[in-house]
Formats: C-alpha cells, sequence, structure tokens
C-alpha cells in the first residue's frame, strides 16, 4: 500500500512517535512518503534517521525550478473556483490557514492523494487541505492527539473544524477520553476509533534491577509550558523538605517559556541542592535518564487556556523502562496506567497530593520495584506498535 503521511514538521523532537510509526509501515512492506510544512533541526533520534534514509520527505516549498513553477502556475490557473475558496477560509483564522501557506498544501496534497492508497494526516491542521481536495479514492485518516480536539476547534471556530472532518473518512484518537471530546466536537462515532500511539519496544530492553541507593532520583520531562503542571511538582518538593525528607533528587527535563519563573520557584523554596533543569535532550538520552530514575513525575493540568494533554506517551515509556509514575488524573492519562498497581493517580493543581504520593513511593524500594514490573507488563500488552500501526491499517 501507499501511504502518504502529512504533518505540520518533520522530524520533531517532540513529536518522534510519527517517526516511529512510518518506521513500523515501512517494516510491514507499505510504501510512505512524508509531506511537511518544515523541519526541526538537531533531531537526534535512531529511528528519525532510519526513516529519512528510506523515506521520500516532501516540503510544501514555494517551486524554485522553471518547469515547477509553470505547473504550479498552470494549476493555479486551472484551479481559480479552489483559489477562492481557500482565501475564503483563510479568513477564518489567518493564523492557522495562511492563504499561501494553504494553497501551496492544496497543491502539493492534490497529487498526492491522487497517488496515494491512504493518506494519514497527524493534528487536525494538518488535514486542512483535503477540505479542498476532488475525493480520489485514497482512504483519509485523520490522527486526534489531544491539542486538536481541545484548544484548536475554538481556536479556528467550529465551521473551520467542521470542513476538515467533512473531508476525512476514518479518525484515530490517542485515548478514549480524546475520542469523546472529539465526538462532541462533531466527529462522527461511527468513523473515530481509539487507537493509542505504539512504541519500538527494540528501544526499550529490559533493565537491571537499580542499585540501593542513598537518596530517590525523581524525574519530569516535557516543555516547561502551563499544561504540563512542572509548578506543582516543585511545590510538592518544597513540601517534601519542609517536613525533614531530603533524599531526593528531581530531574527536569525539557525547555520552555516557563523555565525562569520554574527556576526561581525552586530557589525561594531552598531546592537549589535537589532540583536540576537539564534542558532538551534527544530521545536516546531521555531513555537513559529514565533507566536510571526512581519515579517519573507527570503533574498535568488543564492549562488557564483550555489546553491539556493527550496520551503522555513518556508514561508508557518509563513503565517500559519498570519505572512507576506519580501522575495527576489528567485528560486520557487513567488509561495509559494502572493506578495503585503501576502508578498513583493524583487530583490536578494538588502539590500534597503529590509530594504525599511521592512520599509513599520513596518510602519503600519494594512498592517502586512491584510498580516498575506491573507497568512493564501491561505496557507490552497495550502498546506495541506492531499491534498499534494494524489496528489503525484494519479500518482502511
Amino acid at each position: 500500500m501507499k501511504i502518504a503521511v502529512v504533518v505540520n514538521t518533520f522530524p520533531s523532537a517532540s513529536q518522534t512517535f510519527i517517526a516511529t510509526q512510518v518506521d513500523e509501515l515501512v517494516r510491514q512492506g507499505h510504501e510512505v512518503e512524508i509531506f511537511a510544512h518544515g523541519m526541526e533541526r538537531g533531531v537526534h533520534h535512531a529511528v528519525v534517521a532510519r526513516v529519512l534514509e528510506y523515506c521520500r520527505v516532501t516540503y510544501f516549498r514555494f517551486p524554485r525550478q522553471a518547469y515547477h513553477l509553470i505547473e504550479f502556475i498552470r494549476w493555479c490557473l486551472y484551479n481559480l473556483p479552489t483559489l477562492f475558496e481557500v482565501a475564503n477560509y483563510s479568513r477564518l483564522s489567518a493564523k492557522h490557514f495562511p492563504f499561501f501557506g494553504m494553497l501551496l498544501k492544496v497543491f502539493y496534497l492534490t497529487k498526492a492523494s491522487e497517488q496515494s492508497d491512504a493518506v494519514f494526516s497527524h493534528f487536525a491542521a494538518a488535514g486542512a487541505p483535503f477540505a479542498f481536495i476532488p475525493r480520489t479514492g485514497s482512504t483519509r485518516l485523520l490522527f486526534f492527539h489531544g491539542y486538536d480536539v481541545n484548544r484548536f476547534p475554538l481556536e479556528v471556530g467550529l465551521t473551520a473544524f467542521a470542513k476538515i472532518i467533512a473531508s476525512h473518512d476514518i479518525f484515530i484518537s490517542n485515548t478514549e477520553f480524546t475520542k469523546r471530546i472529539a465526538m462532541k466536537n462533531g466527529v462522527p462515532s461511527n468513523r473515530i476509533y481509539s487507537v493509542p500511539v505504539g512504541l519500538n519496544f527494540s528501544l526499550f530492553p529490559p533493565v537491571e534491577e537499580r542499585p540501593r541507593r542513598s537518596r530517590v532520583e525523581l524525574i519530569s520531562i516535557g516543555r516547561l509550558v502551563e499544561k504540563k503542571g512542572i509548578e506543582f511538582t516543585i511545590r510538592a518538593c518544597g513540601i517534601l523538605l519542609a517536613s525533614g525528607f531530603s533524599e531526593f533528587r528531581y530531574t527536569i527535563v525539557g525547555d520552555g517559556p516557563l523555565k525562569d519563573s520554574l527556576a526561581h520557584l525552586a530557589h525561594s523554596l531552598n531546592l537549589h541542592n535537589h532540583v536540576e533543569f537539564k534542558g532538551t535532550a534527544s530521545q536516546e538520552a531521555v531513555r537513559e535518564l529514565l533507566s536510571v530514575s526512581d519515579i517519573l513525575l507527570m503533574p498535568s493540568v488543564t492549562a488557564s487556556d483550555g489546553d491539556k494533554e493527550g496520551q503522555g506517551l513518556v508514561m508508557q515509556e518509563a513503565q517500559l523502562l519498570e519505572v512507576p509514575v506519580v501522575a495527576t488524573d489528567h485528560n486520557g492519562f487513567s488509561e495509559g496506567v494502572v493506578d495503585a498497581e503501576t502508578a498513583l493517580l493524583v487530583p490536578e493543581r494538588s502539590p500534597e497530593s503529590l509530594a504525599s504520593a511521592i512520599k509513599t513511593l520513596c518510602d519503600s524500594d519494594e512498592t517502586r520495584r512491584r510498580f516498575g514490573r506491573a507497568g512493564r507488563q501491561f505496557v507490552l500488552k497495550k502498546y506495541d506498535i506492531r499491534f498499534t500501526t494494524a489496528a489503525v491499517l484494519k479500518h482502511i
């Protein structure tokens, strides 16, 4: 099968799960071409490197060569009604659908749609150009990951969102929670399926038993923005320290606009010897950091603008490495762990609850080991990329 995969950015450090899916599609014998608006430089990831080696990536760029420029101009002249439709659509949200950018995407993806058996669009915005592309027989799949059903419909308006939905055949959500939100926003209930983002287990071999240490290693991984809730784990660490428990170190991996304010908060709580801001790291480095950590902290919250997390894939990565999780009961997180068996779930925005859960796991090496073993088995049964990919393909 020939499959076109449409994304905003490729490669992207925060969306390597797309490369993992493409890698598995190729492993299963499919021909894949990736279409993207731009690229993120400096993404170091073995699977990304492999995908770039054997998959063509086409970027939505203005044609430079004379032949392609003439082809684009001719296409525009033959499709003047489409140009006016795109212009009207762009007025609904110029931020998300700039006219010329949308026009280039429609131009490139019209041919891709004609030449492919299936089109996979990751995130709703990536699927917008298909509202202006005639049906050609290829099956169009739209993958929802969280933001695109939580905030995106409000930002672009339900009229613009409805046009995207109407132009696709099948919808895939990463959690049942995301599926329910999508249906509330008009996605047909008989054409949406919940299939989690899968993992390539070969990248996560069993870990050796962690040595006994004098302090517990805590870790969070993600962009430093409001919905990640890092403020609340820092405050939880402050509570632990104030209560007399000091045998811990909290490593925060990631960067973002809140880094300075979070660092100031940690300093104000006298946590300078306990909290370390690691900055961004490659996926290989993240796996290495997880493998030597004792507890993953996922304190995500619903942001003030309504933005929320999706699946929280790092929780599955941690469990696969036998790292227990302390997380908020946020969005679809409860689907990605087993509360009281592989993780402890607590309410959002509650440093006290986070501190209590962290202390519970810190106090018992045996509990952490038991949670870790159960977590690996849970992920092995549910998140194998081979089976999640097959689950998607059966709907084509």
